[in-house]
């Protein structure tokens, strides 16, 4: 059972609306036997509460294990799909605004320009059902086996691909050093993407029918930071503190407001939105 109170209760009932638009969409076995479905809702007093079906297994202990790491794969094909409609969207742009709420102008515009460029290089990706916050804190698994997700609170549709498997990564390097987002990404997933991924991330890429170009990967990297700090700058007070930004948001900001990342943005190719549909 999950109880909030005060504006907390926007989080839950997020998370309840998201995994009934998830039933709704009928998804596959491997993601439905997974997901702690909401069984009743109320409110008592200042409260609201959710009860959840109960999910058997426990939080694995980083670094997962391959297998574990094909399964969470598996899973977020699967899911994405289930939300797949085919809707290029504004997400980046949006993203951009609220990060560069925290900034000058000068800044706010070199944020908004990336996301533009970013939102026309993706256009053509499908979008599709996302977790939102997927790593092994929320995942529950029995002998080596992922048996269930939770924490659904960030949920949503019409997500760009990739980004739940690049949070699962980023957050297997933070809590193997026990450091902020910014020097990860920058030194550790931007080469990871410019090699071409890895085995995961390429098979993930192919199932849902677009080859993991590194320049493309390169793009989905920078649009997980823009819809991972939006996100923290939202729901967290304290993420737009001096010391938060200058960990997470400025280490990233220099390398795409360097020379050479504004040529290589400029060189991913722009893509040519997807019609509406059913994508599938």
């Amino acid at each position: 059972m999950r109880i909030s109170v005060g504006p907390a209760r926007r989080q839950l009932h997020h998370q309840r609306s998201m995994l009934e638009v998830l039933r709704d969409a009928k998804p596959s076995d491997s993601v439905a036997d997974r997901a702690p479905w909401p069984v009743a809702d109320g409110a008592a007093g200042v409260a609201d509460w959710s009860l959840e079906r109960r999910l058997p297994g426990t939080e694995p202990s980083p670094p997962l294990g391959n297998a574990l790491v094909g399964e969470c794969c598996d899973f977020l094909v699967a899911l994405h799909q289930a939300g797949d409609r085919g809707k290029p969207g504004g997400s980046l742009l949006r993203a951009a605004d609220v990060i560069a709420s925290a900034y000058d102008r000068e800044h706010a515009r070199a944020l908004r320009c990336v996301a533009h460029r970013l939102e026309a290089a993706l256009a053509d990706l499908p979008r599709g059902f996302g977790h939102g916050d997927f790593w092994s804190g929320n995942l529950l698994s029995d002998r080596g086996r992922l048996v269930g997700v939770v924490d659904w609170a960030a949920a949503g549709t019409d997500r760009l691909p990739l980004v739940d498997l690049i949070h699962l990564r980023v957050s297997e390097q933070r809590w193997a050093t026990n450091e902020p987002m910014g020097r990860p990404l920058v030194e550790e997933m931007l080469p990871w993407a410019e090699g071409g991924g890895d085995e995961q991330a390429r098979s993930y890429c192919r199932r849902l029918g677009f080859e993991p170009e590194p320049k493309r990967l390169e793009a989905l990297v920078i649009a997980y930071w823009f819809d991972r700090v939006a996100h923290e700058l939202e729901t967290y007070s304290d993420r737009c503190e001096e010391q938060w930004l200058r960990s997470n948001v400025e280490p990233v900001l220099r390398t795409l407001e360097n020379d050479d990342w504004r040529r290589r943005l400029e060189m991913i190719p722009v893509s040519t939105p997807r019609s509406s549909g059913t994508g599938r």
